[in-house]
């Protein structure tokens, strides 16, 4: 996720790189309503730069093989990651690769297997195919007990994330769950040239706290391309024992039909779709009109009680979003309208509240992952790792290449990517175990990597008026003479 996400940010950032206040005047000049809902579009502003007293300890040791899309429970104890092994087929000639599913203490000590491809054929009527790790990131529960993941079918089958994984963190009781369209269940779906009525791919997941309850947008079906695309939103249990239908559309008239707003969720890898820790609430972007480009982000109860709809941007252009394990808060970052308003926002779930956060690191803030109480935001720049507190509205320097266990080896340690928009989970609950990668001295590709971040140390001031990086010991600023504080 975040390589391409970084890419298509930094274009942004380069065709719209404009001072705060001359942005603030854009936004108004140009009639920014999207955004303004209830109360003005308002800035987060700050005047402090602290340092945290970090350490960082390596995790991984795999050899040469590639690893990645890390998960990291709230305790901050348990990491599930892919690994990928990729060597030569003896027979063909052909590269070839094979993804694995593990889960590792966060010391590194303990590491287990959890699912290696092509060890468990798929589920009837399938079973002549192998599954294969999908195309999504593995999920841990926020108490580290169950692990959820994407598979994919071998040929003949030759499908696309079509399954779930489901299995505990010890390999224990390990299952598949395959999604039924209830749409179709409860019809003669044979007869109108369905090959199932089950859904075609998942697009997207979350798991509460407990590990008891999935929620999932999934998307296609396996009827005539002229039936229609659609897409919905489902939760199970994990156990596989209950599955509900909160949000698709209804099959009339040899048509995929949705009668009622909101309407088609937003299905591309992790765009905007996250869920409370206890699972009782869903963030999710979907269509708000009969306008094919009117999205905006929505929660829902899994109770199935009506989505409330939280902004008016009218827009697709979320890269991703997530909302505070107490449900109170959300954030999400933006992509802009005709370049306007990127960055990223924080919210309350009740749509007031609406601002976005303005650095004094980086010229805009292009958020990497978020604490589970939605006040701590983590974002990259040229000179390591930072954090904005939101509470105390300041900005932290949790690593750089001067903090001890540091990979000195040409490429800077960094957080880790995901797919294109994928949310990402790899920052403990309380902010103080952050999961990096980094290119260890003589090897090729990146291993996982545990930050511990410390106490803080104030390091710098930032002047209120000018903006510029003041030494803390100075009590005025040289540039304008403001008083700082």
């Amino acid at each position: 996720m975040r390589r391409n996400q970084q890419r298509m940010r930094s274009l942004f950032s380069k065709c719209f790189r404009i001072p705060y206040r001359i942005v603030a005047l854009v936004l108004v000049v140009n009639g920014f309503q999207y955004f303004i809902a209830e109360g003005s579009l308002a800035q987060e502003q700050h005047n402090r730069l602290y340092r945290a007293d970090s350490e960082i300890q390596r995790v991984t040791y795999s050899g040469n093989h590639w690893v990645g899309y890390p998960s990291l429970s709230d305790d901050g104890n348990v990491i599930v990651f892919q690994e990928e092994v990729r060597d030569t087929s003896m027979v063909t000639g052909e590269p070839r690769v094979k993804r694995i599913i593990k889960a590792i203490t966060a010391d590194g000590k303990n590491q287990q297997v959890l699912f290696t491809d092509s060890t468990v054929h798929a589920p009837v009527p399938y079973e002549d195919s192998f599954l294969l790790v999908g195309t999504k990131p593995p999920l841990v529960s926020g108490d580290g007990g169950t692990v959820i993941f994407a598979l994919s079918l071998s040929s003949p089958a030759d499908m696309k994330d079509h399954v779930m994984a489901v299995v505990k963190t010890d390999a224990s009781e390990f299952q598949t769950i395959t999604f039924t369209n209830e749409m179709l269940s409860s019809r003669n779906w044979n007869r109108e040239n369905f090959e199932s009525d089950s859904w075609a791919r998942v697009a997207n997941y979350a798991i509460s706290d407990d590990g008891s309850l999935i929620a999932c947008v999934v998307k296609g079906h396996f009827g005539p391309v002229a039936y229609g695309s659609l897409s919905g939103i489902v939760v199970v249990r994990s156990d596989g024992s209950e599955q509900r239908t909160l949000l698709a559309p209804r099959f009339e008239n040899d048509r995929w039909t949705w009668n009622e707003f909101p309407r088609r969720p937003l299905t591309g890898g992790g765009w905007a779709f996250a869920l409370t820790g206890a699972g009782e609430t869903i963030l999710f972007g979907a269509q708000s009109s009969d306008e094919r480009t009117d999205y905006d982000l929505y929660t829902m109860k899994i109770d199935g009680s009506k989505p409330k709809r939280v902004t008016t941007v009218q827009d697709r252009l979320f890269s991703f979003a997530d909302i505070s394990a107490d449900g109170e808060r959300i954030t999400f970052f933006y992509s802009g309208k005709k370049g306007e308003g990127i960055g990223t926002y924080v919210m309350n779930s009740d749509g007031t509240g609406l601002h976005r956060l303005t650095s004094h690191v980086v010229d805009r803030l292009d958020y990497d992952d978020v604490t589970d109480s939605g006040d701590k935001v983590y974002f990259k720049s040229v000179n390591g790792g930072f954090v904005f507190d939101i509470n105390q509205s300041h900005e932290v320097l949790i690593f750089d290449r001067s903090t001890p266990g540091y990979v000195r080896s040409g490429v800077d340690m960094d957080f880790p990517s995901y797919p294109s928009f994928w949310a990402p989970d790899f920052v403990s609950r309380d902010g103080h175990t952050v999961v990096l990668v980094g290119v260890p001295v003589g090897k090729d590709l990146a291993e996982l990597f545990v930050l511990t971040v410390g106490k803080l140390k104030k390091t710098l001031l930032i002047c209120p008026s000018c903006g510029n990086r003041m030494d803390p010991s100075w009590k005025y600023c040289p540039y304008d003479g403001t008083k700082l504080e």
